[in-house]
């Protein structure tokens, strides 16, 4: 107490009790989901890339991706490709058709499994971690590495690889002290500037720049659902 009878409010008795701030708007509930998922700009990244493999995860229950067409879709990436990668590509078809109906969930609910990871705060760092092996297998069985190994590699048809910006993301956003992630700023700058400057010499490649190559990409892109296959016509007759 102090001699007017007033009690001193040391800055130790400040931090024990913080002070709550001013109610500005919005609900209770909305106030702490932000506090959670997006409490800053590399927490929110991760909560929307955990969304995405939700989605992801969703999106493998499809029929589609229980028949003979997700087969035949992932063994024509092994057409034209160096011998390791087809047989490798081929073979895998192969171990999944015995049983499409137990893979195929198996693999909905690995996807499923890493975004809720990503979500959960305590169990980031492992499913980041799931999601790299994961996108590893992905990147090479489903997308043959992008084609990058045969004349047909293309921004539109995915090179080089759609799924290593999951990875690419993941890297950048991993909890850790230092901005950057495990990349470091600099690291992940000069692996951006590398991914778009892929891009920008695939765009020069005479497979992408001939006439009616970007609506040939565009109209042969599997999809798997037929109103995307619809609108995906309809934008390469377009012009």
């Amino acid at each position: 107490m102090s001699s007017t009878g007033v009690k001193d409010v040391s800055s130790a008795d400040t931090y024990a009790r913080p002070v709550r701030s001013p109610r500005i708007g919005g609900s209770s509930t909305a106030r702490q989901l932000q506090a959670y998922f997006a409490s800053d700009a590399r927490r929110a990244i991760l909560s929307a890339l955990g969304l995405i493999w939700l989605l992801d995860g969703a999106l493998q229950f499809q029929p589609y991706m229980y028949s003979n067409g997700f087969l035949e879709t992932v063994r024509d990436g092994a057409a034209g490709q160096p011998l390791w990668l087809e047989s490798s590509i081929k073979w895998s078809v192969n171990v999944v058709q015995r049983d499409l109906t137990a893979w195929n969930t198996l693999f909905a609910l690995t996807q499923i499994m890493i975004g809720l990871g990503l979500l959960y705060r305590p169990t980031v760092k492992p499913a980041l971690v799931l999601s790299f092996a994961w996108a590893l297998v992905v990147w090479w069985f489903a997308e043959a590495f992008g084609m990058l190994f045969m004349m047909m590699a293309g921004p539109l048809s995915g090179a080089p690889g759609a799924v290593l910006l999951y990875v690419l993301i993941g890297l950048a956003v991993w909890p850790a002290r230092r901005p950057g992630g495990l990349l470091g700023v600099r690291g992940t700058r000069t692996a951006w500037a590398a991914l778009w400057l892929s891009m920008a010499w695939l765009w020069l490649e005479p497979q992408n720049s001939s006439p009616g190559a970007i609506a040939a990409s565009i109209k042969d892109a599997p999809s798997g659902m037929g109103w995307l296959s619809s609108l995906q016509h309809s934008a390469a007759t377009a012009g």
